[in-house]
């Protein structure tokens, strides 16, 4: 079930309402004034109407206690909802070798990122270093309140998050949609959510 960018809260809430579990999904820049910041010349395809949907959603099924999988942009916003910041732009902001920014491999495994030991994400996935492909320039500076990494990526960025108080939320900076075929511990991700999705209604 595709959930548009329509409407206000009212439309928001009988969305979110309808469903077990939900999928914030990749795109476009998050806006940084949501975490106080100007605008960097490579932060682009802003789109206010889905920051402010998405930020009330994610508080929403926060509160409902609905299981959520935050997948690259999605997990960007849910750091900056509860208070992180964002680098702009990695490749200018932070001292890397990794290119994070490999739109042009999307399925493509470009490197590892090691998970938590006691992590919601090592339960689901598993604790061994996982490869992954990366397709994002902008990446996560500083924790939001309440979120802790599950996953590091060799060069200390952080490549997933998860809420502190145990609510059932994974998410990754990455995108297991397009390397679940061929590993199944991406597939494990979309696994953990439906399966909580079907207990918790």
């Amino acid at each position: 079930m595709v959930l548009p960018l329509a409407g206000d809260e009212r439309v928001w809430k009988k969305m979110i309402d309808a469903v077990d579990g939900l999928v914030f999904i990749g795109g476009g820049d998050v806006d940084p004034a949501l975490f106080g910041e100007k605008r960097h010349r490579k932060t682009k395809n802003v789109v206010l109407h889905r920051d402010k949907q998405e930020c009330w959603m994610m508080r929403y099924v926060k509160e409902k206690g609905k299981p959520h999988l935050a997948i690259c942009r999605g997990m960007q916003v849910l750091n900056c909802l509860r208070g992180g910041t964002l680098y702009q732009d990695i490749a200018e902001t932070y001292p890397t070798s990794i290119n994070h920014s490999r739109s042009d491999a999307p399925a493509d495994t470009i490197h590892e990122v090691t998970i938590m030991p006691s992590s919601l994400l090592g339960s689901v996935c598993g604790h061994e270093d996982l490869p992954v492909n990366s397709r994002h320039h902008q990446g996560v500076s500083r924790l939001g309140a309440g979120l802790a990494a599950s996953a590091i990526s060799e060069d200390k960025l952080v490549e997933a998050l998860e809420y502190e108080d145990g609510s059932p939320c994974i998410a990754v900076q990455w995108h297991p949609e397009t390397l679940h075929k061929d590993n199944p511990r991406h597939l494990a991700v979309f696994e953990w959510l439906v399966k909580t999705s079907e207990q918790l209604k």
